[in-house]
């Protein structure tokens, strides 16, 4: 998330960026990127290097876990 009193850069396509995503087991990835499209309060990032398939793998299969529950 940015915080806009930290960061008071505005958000604009074509805005450079680095972060880091945690995901809920606690796994953390370095991403650079830049911003794509900027909507109302939606932004779209383009990465320069992609998530690697193993950690979106298991995105996916907790994903699909956390809503088989709810059927």
């Amino acid at each position: 998330m940015i915080d806009a009193k930290q960061n008071p850069t505005p958000l604009a396509p074509g805005t450079v960026f680095s972060g880091s995503l945690t995901f809920p087991d606690g796994e953390s990835l370095l991403v650079i990127g830049k911003i794509a499209r900027v909507m109302n309060d939606k932004i779209s990032i383009e990465l320069s290097k992609p998530i690697p398939l193993k950690i979106m793998m298991s995105e996916q299969r907790r994903i699909i876990q956390k809503f088989k529950k709810r059927v």
